[in-house]
């Protein structure tokens, strides 16, 4: 509830306002910025993660990372703003401090959902255009991970990605050791 935190000021009514028609009609540049303003008048965390979401979605890694630290200040393990962070820092250039974002959010995952995170992280490393920085940010996460079949995996594409064959094929051969049977490591 955004009231319940903040005076509902005319300035933080407006660019929430302008932010919402934006968002609607697709001007998401426009609401970005209009909720990096409302985000400024408030303190409110609903704002916050809204103009986090939206500065992803707008390309503004700036925003991404101011935003997603006032979120994590608020409630540090969470998922989404970890994730959401390591991408704004990635996209950024700011490689370990991506890597460190993504190294936390897989921390908080239970060994259970553990894979399937990791499987989230290469996938989201795996769409960068910038594949060497994609593998950077992986080569410094894998440490963590080392034991862990989905991730000597995930780091065997991303070598592949980057042109690292030597890398991928010794990561490739890791993560068969770590899981014989699974049939994706040995395709």
């Amino acid at each position: 509830d955004i009231s319940t935190e903040n005076q509902l000021t005319q300035p933080l009514l407006y660019s929430i306002l302008v932010g919402e028609i934006a968002w609607q009609n697709g001007h998401i540049s426009l609401a970005s910025d209009a909720y990096a303003k409302a985000a400024q008048y408030s303190n409110n965390l609903d704002i916050v993660k809204i103009a986090s979401k939206l500065a992803v979605l707008a390309n503004n890694y700036e925003n991404v990372i101011q935003f997603t630290e006032n979120w994590l200040d608020k409630e540090p393990d969470d998922s989404h703003a970890l994730q959401m962070q390591a991408l704004g820092y990635l996209r950024s250039k700011q490689l370990s401090k991506s890597a460190a974002s993504f190294v936390k959010y897989l921390k908080l995952k239970k060994s259970a959902d553990l894979d399937n995170s990791i499987q989230l992280v290469v996938a989201l490393l795996g769409q960068e255009k910038e594949t060497d920085n994609a593998f950077k940010v992986m080569q410094q996460i894998y440490p963590e991970m080392n034991e862990n079949a989905v991730a000597a995996f995930g780091y065997a594409s991303l070598a592949l990605r980057a042109n690292q064959i030597n890398e991928a094929e010794l990561y490739s051969r890791k993560a068969i050791e770590l899981k014989p049977t699974w049939s994706k490591a040995i395709v």
